[in-house]
C-alpha cells in the first residue's frame, strides 16, 4: 500500500476491468474510470481510518471540524501531494490527529493566528496545482476564486463560534488549525514547482548547448 501500487490500485483496476466486461464502458475508458475508483476508495479509506482514530481517542468531533476544514480548502489550492495512496492516508491521519490533540491545549482566541496565516498563504500563493493536473490561466483565476470563498466561510464561521460562544466554540480552533494546515501545504508545493523550473531552465541551457554551433 504505501508503494502506491497496493491494494487500492489493484481494486481500483479491477472495478474498472469489471464494468468493460460488463459493457457499462468502453475499453478506451478503461484507465479513466481506474482512476476515478482509485480516488473514490483511497478517500473512504481515509475516512475510516480518521473515523476510528476519532472513537478511539475521543475526538471524533474535533476530528471533522478540522477534516472539513481541511480537504474543503484543500480541494481549491492543491498545493503539497504525496507520492501515493499509503503515504497520503499515513501522514494525513498523523497530522490530523496529532493537530486536533494539539488544538485541544489551546484557548480559542488562537485560531486568530492561524486563520490569518491561511490568508496571507492562499493570497499569495494559491493555487500551485499538481503537475499531473495543469490548470490554465482561467481555471488558476476560477480556483483562486473559490479557494477564498472556502476561506471567507471558515474564517466567519469560526469567528461566529468564538463571539457567540455556541456550546462547541472550542471546535472554531480545530476549523482554523485545518485551513491553516492545508495552506501551508502551498511552501512545499512552491518550492518543487521552483525546483523543477530551475531544473528545465538547467537542462534547457544543456541542451543549447549540445546544439549550438
Amino acid at each position: 500500500l504505501l508503494g502506491g501500487d497496493g491494494v487500492i490500485v489493484w481494486a481500483a483496476n479491477r472495478m474498472a476491468s469489471l464494468l468493460v466486461l460488463r459493457g457499462v464502458a468502453n475499453e478506451d475508458d478503461r484507465e479513466v474510470y481506474a482512476f476515478g475508483f482509485e480516488c473514490l476508495l483511497a478517500t473512504v479509506v481515509q475516512a475510516l481510518f480518521l473515523l476510528t482514530a476519532g472513537l478511539l481517542l475521543n475526538v471524533l468531533v474535533p476530528l471533522l471540524c478540522f477534516s472539513l476544514a481541511f480537504t474543503a480548502l484543500k480541494q481549491n489550492i492543491g498545493g503539497w501531494h504525496a507520492e501515493s495512496h499509503g503515504t497520503c492516508l499515513v501522514s494525513t491521519t498523523i497530522m490530523s490527529v496529532v493537530a486536533v490533540l494539539v488544538g485541544r491545549a489551546l484557548p480559542v482566541w488562537s485560531a486568530a493566528p492561524f486563520l490569518g496565516a491561511a490568508w496571507v498563504l492562499v493570497v499569495r500563493y494559491a493555487p500551485i496545482p499538481h503537475e499531473n493536473n495543469p490548470k490554465t490561466a482561467a481555471e488558476s483565476a476560477r480556483a483562486k476564486q473559490a479557494s477564498l470563498r472556502v476561506l471567507a466561510a471558515g474564517t466567519a464561521v469560526c469567528c461566529a463560534l468564538v463571539l457567540l460562544s455556541f456550546p462547541w466554540a472550542a471546535c472554531a480552533i480545530h476549523g482554523a488549525t485545518g485551513l491553516c494546515l492545508a495552506a501551508l501545504t502551498l511552501i512545499p508545493a512552491k518550492r518543487r514547482c521552483k525546483d523543477a523550473k530551475e531544473q528545465g531552465t538547467a537542462n534547457g541551457g544543456k541542451s543549447r548547448n549540445e546544439v549550438g554551433p
